[in-house]
């Protein structure tokens, strides 16, 4: 444990601070199996291994780069949690509470949309007042306009969705995930009529094989 990172420290700090029934919860949450027969160490232990292979935004550090923002998201008032995770088409990580961090642009959009209902006030005749607030309210210190510099699942995304289009524009048939996987493994010989190929050329196979 002497190796871990100030943020996962905070975390352990956290976990520990927790009952064995949140921490199961909690477990759930991760999609990690317990049995009964785990301590409440051990819970900790795999809810810091599982939580930490996840992308941590780090502590701000030196100058702000093109496509990122310095953020501050502030913990509520007798709240214990210490992060917020956020997902952004496969690319997820956490964010903790009360550092300076520096994240993608793109990261702001999700706080900004995270709200829930919470009494505001109350009106003249006393009686509670309900609206929409910020899940997570944040102080934006700094922004620096810029490409992506995670994309993530997007870039992926949208090169296999190119591929499939050569691969529609070449056969006619728009290929189902496995059927492009597999083309793309038979070292790009399809056979429009069958299965994917790899003949030899001059088979009979090859006749009707395609190069894509």
């Amino acid at each position: 444990m002497s190796n871990e990172t100030v943020e996962v420290k905070d975390l352990r700090s956290s976990l520990e601070e927790l009952d064995i029934a949140s921490l199961r919860k909690k477990a759930k949450n991760n999609a990690i199996a317990l049995t009964r027969e785990h301590t409440k160490q051990q819970i900790i232990d795999q809810l810091v291994e599982a939580i930490s292979k996840h992308n941590y935004a780090q502590a701000a550090d030196g100058d702000l780069k093109p496509g990122w923002a310095r953020i501050k998201i502030h913990r509520p008032s007798g709240s214990k949690q210490q992060h917020v995770f956020f997902n952004i088409n496969n690319y997820q990580g956490y964010i903790p509470l009360n550092i300076e961090v520096d994240v993608p642009i793109k990261v702001l959009e999700v706080l900004d949309h995270a709200e829930e209902m919470k009494i505001t006030g109350e009106d003249e005749f006393g009686a509670p007042k309900w609206g929409f607030e910020l899940s997570y309210p944040y102080t934006l210190l700094a922004k620096l306009d810029g490409p992506d510099p995670k994309p993530g699942f997007e870039v992926s995304r949208d090169r296999k969705i190119a591929g499939k289009k050569r691969f529609y524009k070449k056969f006619g048939i728009y290929p189902t995930d496995r059927m492009y996987q597999s083309f793309l493994l038979s070292g790009n010989k399809f056979n429009p009529w069958g299965d994917f190929t790899s003949a030899e050329p001059g088979s009979p196979e090859s006749e009707t094989s395609e190069e894509f």
